[in-house]
């Protein structure tokens, strides 16, 4: 990953979801500009030939151009519809286009929502600005939204200040391109009015979930690196009653770990609040209030076993543009967790719920009930626990899937009990049992007035994956994530059967970790085997340098300086030799250095300035490395298998392939490897995927076949910052989730695409991008959502890797124009994807007999199918020859 997380940037008052925000309330939200982009006037032309001024075309109302000040200067603004949509298209095809809508004077210091609808097939870079106007034309708020040649919706929330000059959103096009963009709407809101507040019920204490009597509520995660089974445990505790009067959660840090809560949604920001929750047993730490990531209050958590329980107790004040208010326990040792409670206020009052009741839930325990999938072969059940006053009540739940579709289940009437524990069997003949669920459940009076909040779980019914509980080194798929036991058990769960220890897992065995001092080897074999405890083949690195092998010259700091070009070859090979040989029989795989190529911060030296600077002659000094690690590492292990070039798409990357390749570095690596980000839609000739494939072997060759070595797509992803809430409702209660039909489609159409081009494994990045909600680790996220729980486009994934893993690429189709068949084969089975490029021509069929038709999630789909966006599978057990015969004939 070539800019890791060092390249996101916040604004001091801006945050940025790239997904969208929850609509602002009613009551107290403001429409300033609402332009769906149907209807659109003419604007003033203007064609000057003398000056080389042509701006002409229409604009939704309120919209003027604000380009003329140029020359030369040509815009043209039109109207475009696709398919029932309509949206504006500006093209500029010199100078710098702008259009803006002026803004009414805004008193205090208002908080604004802008959201809209954007694509551009010139992949064209927005800037989306407030700014004065007229001069000094001053931005008080800026963004560059990163289109791609498919609509995205785009969210920000912005606080730009105080300015009593008349101000206008703008739209830029900073260079020549083109964009659509439709649906504009420009909202203001108090900053004393919470974003989610009108969900919330009017109690003094707005928390959901405030006990424990089924372990950790949804939303509730570990920090990504504690590993759930030896390093940071929580669990109920039935034999330790809390001061709410149920079973209390036991929270086990051996070693310094974070427990973060779900997020909350606050009335009145700008108010005070109190956050406070008991705690009993022996820990230090910290008792931390976040505001999107950021502390905003932290208390001291020192207690010892006499203490017995003791109350924490918390001011603060929300930053009024959060999206996600959050509690946070950090530190080591032992404690009960019980009676939380977030109240505004300038003291804290007794612990109360804010119902009467509430409802817990969980899953049956199973091996995979740690990450809340089932496989299909398990009983759907769900377990609730219900706490409180509930006499004469009953208890309501409804089961809601990817499909939109809900269920009713039978309410439960509930007796006299303090606690209520049961569980819901949710078979069910819908003739949808795979993918994304939702239980939502909640407690009402015979009245049917609410008693409780609603509380939810979101959980997957997957197929078992083909390789689960072996090790598959045969496997096409991979990822990248921390060893713990809940990741490796997903990854294992939706068919990942590789993970690459790049960032996560580096410093396992990254030359700057294991050999931080010259001759003191420091190995970390506990964690390496929890992946391989979970059957994930491995593939390491041979990268990185401590700061005493390097023109750094002390210890490396930060993120890019491990990352710097060693300086003495033999020590070089002396590390790579060495963790060859240490990890024999556990890695072998070893990818040499991560992203080196030219404009890269990973292959820098220090200069006598102290700058970080490209290396001189930097082609033969890569090649130079890998030669070097080659033969060291097959020394240490003859049948160790070494990756070698780390190539990207994107142009540029010629000349340095080249230069490696001639220098010798085809013959320092056994596999050719390459990265691929793209955010446009693949499955179709020419797409994405096989563009950037070609582009990371150039010059060297047009295929991996004409290369002569297998090719590994060692990173990359089609969603970067697309997921963010998963498939949750009430516990992200200010974050809109992503389209998962969307998100889904676009990583099976990537992974079709990039295996039927000849890549032999792909590893997607990453599953480790997440740190309990904070908005930081967002940028690279794949197959989770924001809190490390399994995102649909896990599903989406599972089913893909189900049906095409194993199986080797064997032609792709023709069916129609802009309509593609994929055809995979081998051990019994022929899977054929059917996918579409952006335009096509109607295409439907009957599948063939003996042939069954599945739909992104894996459920079955009956009758005549018909192409759209969304890839659909057919699979089959006639030989590949025999099913595209019969998509041919279907196709005349």
């Amino acid at each position: 990953m070539l800019s890791h997380t060092l390249s996101l940037k916040f604004g001091v008052l801006a945050v940025l979801c790239t997904l969208a925000l929850a609509t602002l309330p009613a009551a107290h939200a403001q429409i300033l500009v609402d332009s769906d982009c149907r209807t659109l006037s003419p604007i003033v032309a203007l064609n000057d030939a003398a000056t080389g001024q042509h701006i002409t075309g229409v604009l939704p109302n309120g919209w003027e151009d604000d380009s003329s000040w140029q020359k030369p200067i040509t815009v043209t603004y039109s109207a475009v519809v696709d398919g029932k949509t309509s949206a504006l298209r500006i093209v500029g095809l010199n100078g710098r286009t702008q259009a803006y809508h002026m803004l009414p004077t805004q008193p205090g210091h208002p908080i604004y929502r802008l959201t809209f609808s954007a694509r551009s097939s010139a992949l064209t870079l927005l800037n989306v600005c407030v700014r004065i106007r007229p001069a000094p034309y001053t931005s008080l708020w800026d963004k560059d939204a990163n289109l791609t040649a498919d609509w995205r919706k785009f969210s920000y929330i912005f606080q730009p200040g105080v300015e009593s000059r008349p101000i206008g959103l703008y739209l830029i096009l900073n260079e020549p391109g083109r964009v659509d963009i439709r649906d504009i709407k420009l909202e203001r809101t108090n900053p004393d009015t919470g974003l989610g507040a009108d969900s919330m019920p009017e109690t003094h204490n707005i928390l959901r979930a405030t006990r424990f009597p089924l372990g950790l509520p949804g939303g509730w995660s570990l920090d990504r690196q504690s590993d759930d089974l030896t390093d940071a445990i929580a669990a109920p505790d039935p034999a330790k009653t809390g001061p709410s009067g149920y079973p209390s959660l036991s929270v086990k840090f051996v070693q310094h770990s974070t427990l973060y809560s779900a997020p909350f949604a606050v009335r009145h920001p700008g108010a005070n609040y109190q956050a406070s929750a008991y705690v009993a047993g022996d820990f230090h730490g910290q008792f931390v209030v976040l505001s999107d990531g950021k502390g905003v209050a932290h208390q001291t958590v020192n207690i010892s076993s006499a203490d017995g329980w003791k109350r924490i107790e918390t001011p603060f004040k929300p930053e009024p543009y959060a999206l996600r208010d959050q509690i946070s326990l950090q530190g080591k040792g032992s404690l009960w967790l019980d009676a939380l409670q977030v109240e505004e206020g300038d003291q804290a009052r007794p612990y109360a719920s804010g119902f009467p009741a509430e409802v817990s839930l969980a899953l049956p325990a199973s091996p995979t009930s740690c990450d809340n999938i089932q496989f299909v072969d398990e009983p759907a059940k769900v377990e609730y626990a219900v706490s409180g006053s509930v006499s004469g009540s009953r208890l309501v739940a409804q089961v809601v899937n990817v499909y939109g579709e809900t269920r009713k289940l039978p309410a439960s009437d509930l007796g006299g009990k303090t606690l209520t524990t049961g569980a819901w069997n949710l078979a069910t003949a819908s003739g949808r049992p795979y993918g994304p669920f939702r239980l939502e459940a909640w407690i009402e009076s015979p009245q049917g007035a609410r008693l409780s909040a609603t509380n939810e779980i979101v959980f997957y019914r997957l197929r078992r994956p083909r390789f689960w509980g072996v090790d598959a080194p045969q496997s096409a798929f991979g990822t990248h994530l921390y060893a713990t036991h809940r990741a490796t058990t997903m990854a294992k769960a939706i068919g990942m059967n590789w993970a690459r220890l790049h960032d996560t897992g580096v410093e396992y065995v990254g030359w700057n970790w294991v050999e931080p001092e010259k001759g003191k080897w420091v190995f970390h074999d506990d964690k390496v085997r929890v992946y391989r405890k979970s059957q994930l083949s491995l593939l390491g690195m041979l990268s990185t340098a401590p700061g005493w092998a390097t023109s750094v010259g002390r210890t490396a700091n930060g993120y890019f300086e491990p990352y710097t070009v060693p300086v003495d070859m033999d020590a070089w090979g002396n590390y790579a030799h060495t963790v060859v040989q240490h990890y024999k029989g556990l890695i072998g795989n070893y990818e040499i250095w991560n992203e080196p190529y030219n404009g890269s911060e990973y292959w820098m030296v220090t200069d006598a300035q102290g700058k970080r600077v490209r290396p001189p002659n930097e082609t033969q000094a890569f090649a130079t490395l890998m030669k070097t690690a080659y033969a060291a590492a097959k020394s240490a292990d003859p049948s160790v298998n070494i990756l070698g070039f780390c190539s990207s798409g994107g142009r540029g990357h010629d000349a340095w392939n080249k230069g490696v390749a001639d220098a010798g570095g085809l013959g320092a690596c056994d596999v050719f490897s390459y990265h691929s980000y793209e955010g446009s839609l693949g499955g179709f000739p020419g797409d994405e995927p096989e563009t950037q494939l070609r582009q990371a072997l150039s010059p060297l060759a047009e295929t991996p076949a004409a290369l002569g070595k297998p090719v590994w797509m060692s990173e990359g992803n089609p969603v970067n910052d697309m997921l963010e809430k998963g498939f949750y409702n009430v516990t992200d209660p200010n974050v809109l989730a992503s389209d998962p039909w969307d998100t889904s489609n676009r990583l099976a159409r990537y992974v079709t695409s990039i295996r039927a081009a000849g890549v032999s494994k792909v590893f997607l990045y990453s599953m480790a991008a997440y740190e309990g909600f904070r908005p930081f680790y967002g940028k690279w996220r794949t197959l989770v959502a924001a809190d490390g729980s399994l995102d649909p486009t896990g599903a989406a994934f599972s089913t893909v890797a189900w049906l095409i893993d194993g199986l080797s690429f064997d032609r792709r189709m023709t069916l129609a124009p802009g309509v593609f068949a994929y055809i995979f084969a081998g051990n019994g089975r022929t899977v054929a994807v059917l996918s579409t490029a952006p335009a096509h021509s109607p295409y439907a069929i009957l599948p063939p007999v003996g042939t069954q038709a599945l739909d992104l999630f894996g459920n079955p789909v009956n009758g005549r199918i018909a192409a759209n966006e969304n890839v659909i599978y057919l699979l089959s057990a006639t030989p590949a020859g025999k099913l595209e015969k019969q998509l041919a004939a279907l196709a005349r």
